[in-house]
Parts: C-alpha cells; structure tokens; sequence
C-alpha cells in the first residue's frame, strides 16, 4: 500500500495556511465601528468607533463579551468578563478581574491590571483605579495624574469632576486643582462657567461664607453673590444667554441650562459681551441654526399663559408663541410640543410636522410619566427628557397607542410603532429598542435588528464574510480527507473480500486523487447547495462486487464507508475539546463542532436503502438479480429525493436528532453544534466547490459534455450519443465518454451494432484496464458478432485476459467455458467449466443452463467436489 506523502502534504498545507489567515483576521477587525457586547450605557465617539451592549451566553450562562459591527458581524470573539464601549479608538475590557483597554484591531493595549476604569478614554485620558485611589493614565498608559482621588468622572471641556472625602472638585489635565472638592455632588459648567453656592449655617444658625460663588473652567473666580458674571465664557454660533432679576440690575451671564423663574428676563450677548438682544423673554435656549427658542408668560397673577416660540438673531419672531415647550433645532428640526402632542419645526421656522405625536417610552421615563408631564406641566420639562425625541441620524422616537417608533423629516413612520421603549439613533444609525421591559436588541435605521443577547448558537450569524467564506474553503478541504477516509474504508474492506483490481486501481493508496470524482465530488455539491438542495459529495472509487467472495462480503464493503465516515468524525472529537481548553476562536470551536455532526449525519444518510446510496447497496445484493439491474433512472430519482426532499420530511429529522443526541454523549453541547451550521453559510460552501468546478472544467471542457450525456442517456439517447462524440472530440482519453458511448449503441442499436462497438469497448479497456464492465461487454459483443464473422480469436484473448485479471470471478469462466464448447474444445471447457463451479456454486449467471449435455454427464462422472454436490 503506497502512501502519496506529497498529495497529503499539499492538503496540510493548504489547511494550515487557510487556518493561519483565519486566526489572524479574527484578530485585525475591519477598524470600522467596533460594537463590544454587553455595555450597558452608549456614548459618543468618533465616525470609526461605536458600542452596543450584547451579552453573550453559552450554556444558560453568561459568558464573556466580544465586538460586532453595526451589520452585526463579529470582529472581535467572546473573550472578556466585561467589555465597554469604545471611544478614541479605545475601549476598557475586564480579563480575570483586572481592567485593561483594547484598541480597534481587537488586541490588547493597555494590559488588564487596573481594579476599575472610567467608561473609556476622553480627550486622551481616561480613569483608572488601582489599591482604592482613582488617578488618570494616558493612551501609552502612563500615569499622568497619580492616585489620589476616592472617585472620578471623564474628562469634558478640559477638566474633570473628582471627589474626596465625600466631596467633589474639578481639576484640568495636570491634574491642578480648578475647584477644590467643595461640593456633594459632581460639579456642572454651563456657559464655561459654574455656580456654587457654599453658605452653611454655624451653631447659633448663623450664615456663613458666601451663598453664590462663580467659577470658570481655569479655576479663575468670575463672580460672587454681589457681582454675578457679565461676560460667558463659551458661546452657541457666537451668542449666549444673559438674563436680568429686575429691571433695574445689569444682565448676567446664565449658569443654568434648565428653565429660568418666570419672573426673570433673559436676553443674549455676544463675544463682547454687547447686549444684542434685549433681555425680555421668560426662558431662553441657545441658538441653534439661526433659531433660538424663547418663553413668553402673558397675563398676571394666577392668570397667566406660557407659550413658546421662535426668534431669529434680530430678535424677530420667525413663529410666534404658540407651543406649550420648544427645543432647539438639531439636524435641521425643532421640536415642540402641544397638548401633550409632539411636532417639529424647520430651519425656517415652519411646523412641518404637525404636533401629533405622544412622548415614546425611552429607557429613562415610562410612558404614562411622560405624557402627563408633557400635557399638564411642559414648562418643567428638562433637557434630558426632551433629548431622547431629538432627531439623531434622520429619525425620531415618537410614541402612538401606547407604543414607540420611528419618523422620518417629513414626519412618516420609518419604523412603526411596535416597541414598549425606544432609544433615539447614534451617528452610526444604531438604535436600542425593547419588545418589553427586558428583551431589548438593536435596530438599524432600515429596520434590520440583531439581539442585545447572543448564545453560543447563534454567535456565528455575527460572524462576518471573510470567517465564513474561510470556513467554507476550510470545509472543503476538509471533505478531501473525510471523502478519502469513507472510500478508503470501501476499498481496503473490498480488498479483504477478494477485489484484487482496488489495488491495480490505486484505491489502497490513500491518494485524494484516486477518491475525488469532478463531476460527483465538486460540481454536484455545489449545484445542490447554491440550489436550495443537501451537499451530499460523492467520489470515484470503483468496486468489482463480482470479485468479492459472497455477498456477505458486498454488504460489508458497501458499509465500510458510513463506518470510515464515524470514525473519521470521532477522531475530530479531541481537536474540539484541545480547542476549548486552548481558548482557540469560537468559530474554530464551532467548526469542528459541526463537521463531527456533518460526519455522522452523511455515516446516518448514506446507511438509506435509497439508491445510490450504500444502505441500498448493503441490502440490493440479497435482492433477485433483475431488481439489482435496474438502479440507473433510480439513482438519479433517489439522489434528488435526498438532496432537495429529504431534509423537509419530519421523520427526516431523526437524521439530524440522531448525531446531535451522539455529539452531546462525546461532550460538545449543543451550542457549538448548532453554532456551526451558522458559519457554514449555504452560498460561501458553495462557491469553493463551483470556482474548483469551473476551473476544472476550463481545463476539461470534455467534462461538460459528459454530464449532459449522462443526464440524457435514459430519455434522449442518440442526443446523449451525440455529446459523448464531443466529449472524445475534445478529449479522446476520456474512457468514460468510450465506455458510454459503446454502452449506448449497444443498448439502444440493433444487433449489427456490436461489430461497431468492439472497437469502441476496446478503447475504453485501453484507457481504463481495470475496469471489469467493459472486459464483459466486449466479450458479449464479440460473441455476438461470431454469428455473422470471424472474430473467433479475439473472442478467445478477451476471455484469456478476463480470466486472468479476474482469475476468481465465475462469470468470466462460464463464458469461457460456453465459448469453447461452440468451437468443439471440449477438454479446455471441461477445466472451464470444473472453474465456473468453484468460484459460482450457485450459478448466479446461468451459464450453466447452456452448457452441453455431454460435458454435463462428463462432470457428473468426475464425482469430486465441488462437482458432486453441483444438481446439473
């Protein structure tokens, strides 16, 4: 038995290789929009960075994090206890208990050493808390502000909340103090400037320290009780809000973004602090493309009206008081709200959207909350429950009948109302929604979702194109050693059995090359998998079943191959569990997983008494001779019945049951196994097979002929003739394209035909020698043709040399025998004879009905046995 050891070693090596591209694009992500699963709050960042919280489960059990994009394809596996969103291209991820950060490409930056970080870098520093003190370390993880702090908050605008025994200051980036911890809760800029009010009340309840103290954002002191700040620090499109508390005082600067009292008057400034417009509004928001929204109380006492509107930077009203509350303007809209009902306006200062709308349930704010509050109290309404109906990516939450959806700028629904809460759209057109108060997933902006929890099963939809199309070359691949193990197991059994030409035929070599067949291997499978159908590969390994001892034999052999293919799966079952306990990719895991499974489902398929299959081949040889014979128009029937039937008939589910129940005793759950088929995507499995196809088939274009007369020969076959003529034009070695031909013209031709295909069956015995089919068709032909030719001797060499290739095979001898009885050498056919009995006791053939009476009584006369226990 010879061992092709360079065949072996180019499959290695091609399997290694695709391997070795795979690892490494699981590792280097697209660096576009990394999302890392299970972050429980979303942040801002920049256009190639986002996150989305999706938990990933394995077994019922929470089981570390990973990242998808946002077409929800994985770029970075399950691997970490916790992982945070990203933001300046870094994102905190925990490993054993410690806090490091990842950067884009999925690896490792800053190791996990930190008992806890901030939610992730801003302005180049980001949080970390080591031993009980928070300090602030920078992106090459130096420690620019050591430890020192009991909490901390990320940096914004240059300076950064901290706090200290239970108090909380501000400092800027060195780490200076701006504002020493003075207050009890973190400290708010509006404007670039903050107020503080730091008046207490001694023993005796008398005040102390001053009740109103302003600050900026460089620590300078730009105000007290006495004289506020007149002049802002940061301004909207060049303008900020001022106000007056009477009208006798100067205008100072607004420290608050939420609703001024009704009795104070605000206005705006500009850089020099001019006063461009009066203050004489009731409330004020920053201006905002050209618009600014402005309060108006009408009335006195306890009867008043509050209504809001629109100036423009004259301070001219573009829309006049009119709504119960306004917002700024953001992506060209402005909402407004009346009656409880929500609308929006334009740049220009017309309502598009006609207030219609209820507040949708946000993940702040349940819904009934909020339509109280917009209807009965709109003038109390903050910013951040005004925020989450902001337009963001084109679209805004909205809610009606008790659900939230999505409406586009021309006030559609771009998503119907159908969630219980709603978030608004990130600049990525990511938004998360939930069915009710647990399930949530995410929702891209054309209605496309995917889980905000994934399980080991579904964990390979994530995967993106590159891994699967990998997988799938992987697979196939693959399959080269599972098909040569199955027909290998065929052959060596076969050879057991007494089928010597297995051997001649190079089957005992475990060369992929003798076991794949172009057409049954590679096209095939792939037609079926792009069609909808099963991929159910065959190979090319020929049995001379006339050669084994007994039909036992035959049965044995046909079941040779399902076996090969168990045990070929059972010797992947360590390189799963090695890939698990070496932390290898998921879809490494997964892969192996469903390719065991593949194994035992095609071992389970195979064993059907369905032809062509090897279950009908084990039970066909018991069966009567003339229902063997007629398997051709069956097997092409049986083959489609499989691959395009089978798998929607419910007891076909067994099929499938089956390995699964196998796979869990041998220790791979289920989740892997499931898992699998995800990454084994019908089209990407399919293109390796029909590429492979294709270009066999550029260099073997004979192939196509040979396939289309193959699928005519049983119903059109003079135009199946005529394509096996192409296909010998083309290629003139095709012994196929000889055999079938020859087999044609004498099958659907007259008796004159066998002079014609003699010469034909010739041929094809030249090219293929070990082919036992055509030896016996030329002998027949030949036979015939002794009726009107001399074709004696070449009648007698062909016996010859069947014979002694097939030395055990009974047919060849009684033909041998009957061919020398007609031309009268009795002796030579009487040892013939006496050869036929040995190797076919039973007269399969029924040679030995022709046999002459003389030679019959001869035999009888021999009295040895066999011969004697032989009724003649």
């Amino acid at each position: 038995m010879r061992f092709y050891k360079r065949t072996w070693l180019l499959v290695v090596f091609l399997l290694a290789l695709v391997g070795a591209i795979a690892f490494h694009i699981i590792q280097v992500s697209q660096t576009e929009k990394l999302y890392p699963m299970s972050v429980l709050q979303k942040g801002s960042g920049s256009k190639t960075e986002n996150s989305y919280p999706v938990q990933f489960y394995m077994g019922g059990k929470r089981s570390g994090y990973a990242y998808v994009n946002q077409a929800a394809q994985m770029v970075v596996e399950p691997q970490f206890d916790y992982a945070g969103e990203f933001s300046e291209g870094y994102a905190p991820v925990q490993v054993n208990k410690k806090w490091g950060f990842i950067n884009l490409q999925g690896q490792i930056a800053i190791p996990p050493e930190y008992d806890e970080t901030s939610l992730s870098f801003s302005e180049g520093l980001a949080g970390v808390k080591l031993n009980g003190q928070w300090g602030f370390i920078n992106q090459s993880n130096e420690l620019v502000i050591p430890y020192q702090y009991d909490n901390g908050e990320k940096f914004s605008g240059g300076v950064a909340n901290v706090e200290v025994n239970g108090l909380w200051g501000v400092i800027n980036r060195e780490g200076k103090w701006v504002i020493r911890p003075v207050e009890k809760y973190p400290i708010r800029f509006f404007q670039g400037i903050t107020q503080l009010n730091l008046m207490s009340f001694d023993q005796s309840g008398q005040p102390i320290g001053n009740p109103n103290i302003y600050w900026d954002k460089s620590g300078q002191l730009v105000g007290n009780f006495y004289s506020p700040p007149q002049l802002a620090k940061e301004f909207q499109e060049g303008l900020a809000i001022v106000e007056i508390f009477r009208q006798d005082s100067p205008p100072v600067v607004t420290t608050s973004e939420y609703s001024l009292l009704n009795w104070n008057k605000c206005g705006f400034q500009d850089k020099q602090g001019k006063i461009v417009i009066e203050p004489q509004f009731n409330g004020c928001k920053n201006f905002s493309q050209g618009l600014a929204a402005v309060k108006v109380v009408k009335g006195v006492g306890d009867k008043f009206d509050t209504k809001w509107g629109y100036i423009d930077k004259t301070s001219k009203f573009v829309i006049s008081p009119q709504f119960d509350y306004a917002d700024s303007l953001f992506e060209e809209r402005g909402l407004v709200v009346s009656h409880g009902k929500i609308g929006f306006i334009d740049k220009t200062g017309k309502v598009v959207i006609n207030p219609q709308f209820d507040p949708g349930t946000t993940l702040i704010s349940s819904s009934e909350y909020l339509k109280s509050k917009f209807k009965q109290y709109p003038d109390q309404l903050q910013p951040s429950e005004v925020m989450p109906y902001r337009f963001s990516n084109g679209l805004a939450v909205v809610g009606k009948n008790n659900k939230c959806g999505y409406i586009d700028k021309a006030g559609k629904f771009a998503i119907q109302p159908q969630f219980a809460k709603c978030e608004a759209f990130d600049q990525y057109g990511v938004a998360k929604v939930y069915q009710n108060n647990y399930d949530g997933f995410y929702i891209t902006r054309d209605g496309k979702t995917f889980p905000q929890i994934i399980t080991t099963a579904s964990l390979s939809k994530f995967y993106p194109a590159s891994i699967k199309l990998l997988t799938s070359v992987m697979a196939c691949l693959l399959w080269i050693v599972a098909i040569s193990f199955h027909e290998f197991g065929h052959a060596i059994v076969a050879y057991w059995g007494g089928d010597s030409s297995v051997k001649d035929k190079g089957y005992l070599s475990f060369d992929p090359r003798r076991y794949i067949h172009p057409l049954h291997s590679i096209i095939l499978p792939g037609f079926f998998l792009v069609t909808g159908g099963l991929a159910l590969p065959g190979a090319a390994v020929y049995i001379e079943f006339e050669q084994l001892r007994n039909r036992l034999w035959s049965s044995f052999t046909a079941a040779a191959g399902p076996i090969a293919s168990i045990l070929f799966g059972l010797l992947l079952v360590p390189v799963f569990h090695l890939s698990v306990a070496g932390n290898f990719p998921h879809w490494f895991s997964a892969f192996i997983a469903v390719f065991i499974n593949l194994q035992f489902i095609i071992a389970l398929l195979n064993l059907l008494p369905i032809p062509p299959l090897d279950g009908y081949r084990i039970l066909s040889v018991w069966l009567p001779s003339w229902l063997q014979e007629r398997t051709g128009i069956l097997s092409i029937i049986g083959l489609l019945f499989i691959c395009f039937l089978l798998p929607f008939i419910s007891i076909a589910n067994l099929l499938f049951l089956i390995p699964f129940a196998i796979t869990l005793r041998l220790g791979i759950s289920e989740d892997f196994s499931f898992g699998g088929w995800n990454l084994l995507d019908r089209w990407y499995s399919g293109l390796p097979f029909l590429i492979a196809g294709i270009v066999y088939l550029v260099y073997q274009p004979a192939l196509i002929f040979q396939f289309a007369g193959f699928l005519l020969e049983s119903f059109f076959p003079e135009l199946a003739l005529k394509m096996y003529d192409k296909s010998i034009k083309l290629d003139p070695k095709s012994a196929f394209a000889w055999e079938r031909k020859a087999f044609i013209l004498g099958r659907y031709g007259t008796l004159w035909n066998c002079v014609e295909t003699i010469p034909i069956w010739e041929e094809a015995i030249r090219l293929n020698p070990h082919n036992s089919l055509s030896r016996r068709m030329l002998i027949l032909d030949l036979r015939l043709s002794c009726i009107w030719s001399k074709l004696d001797e070449r009648l007698i060499a062909a016996t010859e040399e069947y014979t002694k290739i097939y030395p055990k095979d009974g047919w060849g001898w009684g033909l041998k025998a009957l061919t020398l009885e007609e031309m009268g050498n009795d002796e030579e056919a009487l040892l013939a004879w006496e050869k036929n009995i040995r190797f076919d006791p039973s007269d399969r053939n029924k040679w030995r009905m022709l046999m002459q009476e003389s030679t019959r009584e001869r035999l009888k006369n021999l009295n040895k046995p066999p011969l004697n226990k032989i009724k003649y």
